[in-house]
Protein backbone atom coordinates (compact mmCIF):
# COMPACT_ATOMS: atom_id res chain seq x y z
CA UNK A 1 0.00 0.00 0.00
CA UNK A 2 3.01 2.47 0.21
CA UNK A 3 1.97 3.64 3.29
CA UNK A 4 4.00 2.94 7.32
CA UNK A 5 1.13 0.71 9.00
CA UNK A 6 2.47 -0.24 12.50
CA UNK A 7 -0.02 -3.33 12.47
CA UNK A 8 1.66 -4.53 9.58
CA UNK A 9 5.14 -4.44 12.05
CA UNK A 10 2.93 -6.21 14.74
CA UNK A 11 1.85 -9.20 12.35
CA UNK A 12 5.34 -9.96 10.78
CA UNK A 13 8.00 -11.61 13.55
CA UNK A 14 11.49 -10.53 13.19
CA UNK A 15 12.71 -13.95 11.86
CA UNK A 16 10.30 -13.43 9.18
CA UNK A 17 11.35 -10.17 8.65
CA UNK A 18 15.57 -11.44 8.20
CA UNK A 19 14.81 -14.61 6.43
CA UNK A 20 12.54 -11.97 3.85
CA UNK A 21 15.13 -9.74 3.33
CA UNK A 22 17.80 -12.98 2.48
CA UNK A 23 15.32 -14.07 0.03
CA UNK A 24 15.66 -10.42 -1.61
CA UNK A 25 19.02 -10.59 -1.22
CA UNK A 26 20.49 -13.94 -1.83
CA UNK A 27 24.51 -12.91 -2.00
CA UNK A 28 23.86 -12.63 1.94
CA UNK A 29 22.32 -16.26 2.10
CA UNK A 30 25.94 -17.45 0.68
CA UNK A 31 28.35 -16.72 3.63
CA UNK A 32 25.65 -17.33 6.64
CA UNK A 33 24.82 -21.00 5.01
CA UNK A 34 28.73 -21.39 5.71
Amino acid sequence: TGQYTPEWLEQIQPEDFILEAYQHHPSLTAPMAV
